[in-house]
């Protein structure tokens, strides 16, 4: 990994591909752990523009897992964007920088797109990966139309993708709430050791989505929201079956 300098979560020429490159054989190992399966890769587009928009979990290792399913199938690199927040936090900053994440504004977004590249969004964010255990699988994507906006920006499609087990890889056992705050969850870490619950993933894949210019933001975002909802029961169901 690269050593992190101020400004460097604002450029897409820092990743460190040797560092990707090791990280393949990590990922064969995790997809063997979870019995992680995709459905519909076909929808990924093999060139040009696209914004891959997933759910998010305690610890989004789908979006890891389906980058590399990415990497490796269709030898292109998806960019991530995070919180920039995780660039003030050493060690992380270095390893998402080296992934190829960088600070999700949306500069850098067009600039990926522009470049004809594939980015890969969690809207829900932390808000909705911190959620009590009744708000499973939950979309949380309140006042998040930033990606809409990109889209019709950009003209890239939209690819939904839902991954069924991401919620259930660790268990809640601590809920606290604050007045300026969402209920906070505290994992309980169990499988092996500090790992996490072997659960099964199931990731299931959209058909491409294209939002005109002229369409307003927010019907966009009920009518994608209602799409992952179906992701979600396909997923579910697909997992409950090949278990």
């Amino acid at each position: 990994m690269y050593p992190f300098i101020r400004g460097y979560e604002n450029r897409l020429d820092r990743f460190d591909i040797r560092f990707i490159a090791r990280n393949i054989f990590l990922a064969g190992i995790m997809k063997l752990y979870f019995r992680y399966e995709v459905f519909g890769f076909e929808n990924i587009p093999k060139e040009g523009p696209g914004i891959i928009v997933m759910n998010h979990g305690i610890l989004p290792l789908d979006g890891f897992l389906l980058g590399m399913e990415i990497l490796t199938r269709l030898s292109r690199l998806p960019r991530g964007l995070t919180d920039h927040i995780i660039f003030n936090v050493p060690f992380l900053r270095e390893f998402f920088l080296s992934a190829g994440i960088v600070d999700g504004n949306r500069e850098n977004a067009m600039r990926i797109l522009y470049k004809g590249g594939l980015l890969m969004v969690m809207p829900g964010g932390a808000r909705e990966g911190i959620k009590k255990p009744e708000d499973k699988y939950r979309i949380n994507w309140e006042g998040r139309t930033g990606f809409i906006r990109i889209a019709q920006m950009s003209g890239a499609p939209v690819i939904l993708s839902f991954c069924y087990g991401i919620d259930d890889i660790y268990e809640w056992i601590l809920h606290k709430t604050g007045r300026k705050t969402e209920d906070i969850g505290v994992p309980l870490l169990m499988g092996l050791g500090i790992l996490p619950i072997p659960v099964k993933l199931t990731q299931v894949v959209s058909e491409p989505v294209y939002i005109q210019k002229s369409e307003d933001a927010e019907k966009v975002q009920k009518k994608l929201l209602r799409k992952m909802n179906i992701l979600y029961k396909k997923a579910r169901d697909l997992s409950l079956r090949r278990k």
